[in-house]
């Protein structure tokens, strides 16, 4: 699992986090919970690496059935079910711009010097906050964000909301801090005016460098790429 997760980190895939496979055994004659293996590896395993745990999912003899079946959730055990239900919360909720049987809704960061994306992320003048709903730009917002200190920004620009930030360069901490937070972060962005970026962004012709910053704080150096 360590293995996936940093092979994952290296080629900039994202994680949606971690499930804890085979925690405890259902008896198909009771239904009770067995705890026959020991348990809290996953969610361990989760905080090393910053990525959100998920939950935890028992062997239960009666998903082999109901997915041989095609039978929904609803014919699993009340705890195999009340386990399954709550971590494809916890998926949907790492995924607030995927369709979910309501219009699709981003809000998107982006850190500003001079009305452009900043350079350096930890210490930018401003961020421009930008919501897109189907495909169009809905609202702008400029907010000046916290003192630059380690952790704050990344925790301050996630309690605004946002889905997706787009900056130059990150350090690999604040990477971590976000992808915890379940927000997705493309680095790479050149200096170009929040629209600009935005519409590259939703069009794909912005990639991933992967780009980070060797110092400790949270910025980075501006790295831009292009899909032609």
């Amino acid at each position: 699992m360590r293995k996936s997760i940093q092979f994952c980190q290296k080629v900039n895939m994202p994680v949606l986090g971690l499930i804890e496979n085979m925690s405890g055994f259902v008896c198909p004659t009771c239904g009770s919970l067995h705890a026959i293996f020991k348990s809290g590896g996953g969610e361990k395993t989760a905080s090393d690496w910053n990525i959100p745990f998920l939950g935890r999912l028992p062997i239960d003899p009666g998903i082999v059935t109901a997915g041989d079946a095609g039978q929904a959730i609803d014919s699993l055990t009340s705890h195999t079910k009340e386990k399954m239900q709550h971590i494809v919360d916890q998926m949907l909720h790492q995924l607030p711009n995927k369709q979910k049987g309501v219009d699709l809704t981003m809000k998107i960061a982006i850190p500003l010097a001079g009305g452009k994306l900043c350079t350096h992320f930890g210490h930018c003048e401003q961020f421009a906050i930008i919501t897109v709903a189907d495909g169009k730009i809905t609202e702008h917002k400029t907010l000046t964000p916290p003192p630059h200190a380690p952790g704050v920004i990344p925790n301050w620009v996630a309690d605004q909301g946002c889905t997706d930030i787009l900056v130059g360069g990150m350090g690999e901490a604040a990477q971590a801090i976000f992808r915890q937070r379940g927000i997705k972060v493309l680095c790479g962005a050149p200096s170009d005016t929040p629209e600009n970026l935005v519409t590259l962004y939703l069009r794909g012709e912005l990639i991933d460098s992967g780009n980070t910053c060797d110092h400790d704080h949270d910025h980075g150096h501006n790295c831009p790429i292009y899909v032609n």
